[in-house]
């Protein structure tokens, strides 16, 4: 009887330890997933151009798109501040959000307006999010707090600036124009030097000739030869 009661309290005691260690497993499991998922939740950021070129003196914008899935509501964002040197100038930003394929996305569009010709690059640019619930309360001053906004990195972005088309066409047909007129000069120059050359009264006139013409004429006294 004393090793039936052994072995019942054994049992009892191993059933105790597998639903104890069940129970972990499935506190585990929710935990993770809920940790896989609020990683999931953390936005991204993707950055291209609106516009397939840039041209001098017209506009040219840059898209940077802010996205999560999960609550709209759940983050907000910044636009960002481009550094532009002296190459070009921000004319214009607007934000706008939408919701698409299930991600929830916030759009920054910033309009440059170059000024010169030529390759450059806009130094890394981080663009600001944040939850609205992180945002701390106005303190009893009636102040808020500082915050520290968190950051996505868009990198070094590259822009190559050219002359607007009606230019290059302009120079084109500016160019075309000037060879074709020195082509006509060239070939008349070298006609009328042909017809010259094959003229019978065609003589060669120096200074030397013209003076010995003149004395033989003034010794012959026939100055109106």
């Amino acid at each position: 009887m004393a090793f039936l009661q052994l072995a019942r309290d054994v049992l009892s005691m191993v059933m105790r330890l597998k639903s104890i260690c069940f129970t972990y497993f499935c506190c585990f499991a929710v935990l993770a997933s809920w940790g896989i998922s609020s990683a999931g939740a953390v936005p991204s950021l993707e950055t291209h151009p609106e516009t397939t070129k840039a041209v001098v003196n017209e506009p040219y914008s840059l898209v940077f798109e802010v996205s999560w899935r999960g609550d709209p509501s759940e983050y907000a964002s910044v636009a960002p501040t481009l550094n532009l040197d002296d190459w070009g100038a921000v004319s214009d930003i607007t934000t706008s959000t939408h919701v698409e394929d299930g991600k929830n996305i916030i759009r920054h569009t910033i309009a440059i307006l170059p000024t010169e010709t030529g390759s450059f690059s806009i130094p890394e640019t981080e663009v600001a999010y944040f939850a609205p619930a992180d945002i701390p309360g106005k303190d009893k001053n009636g102040e808020t707090p500082a915050f520290t906004y968190p950051t996505l990195q868009a990198g070094i972005l590259s822009v190559t600036v050219r002359e607007p088309t009606d230019y290059l066409l302009n120079s084109v047909i500016i160019a075309g124009f000037g060879i074709v007129l020195f082509s006509f000069a060239l070939v008349f120059h070298r006609r009328n030097a042909l017809r010259i050359a094959q003229s019978s009264d065609y003589l060669v006139m120096t200074v030397p000739s013209l003076i010995h013409d003149a004395k033989k004429r003034r010794l012959d006294e026939d100055y109106y030869a």
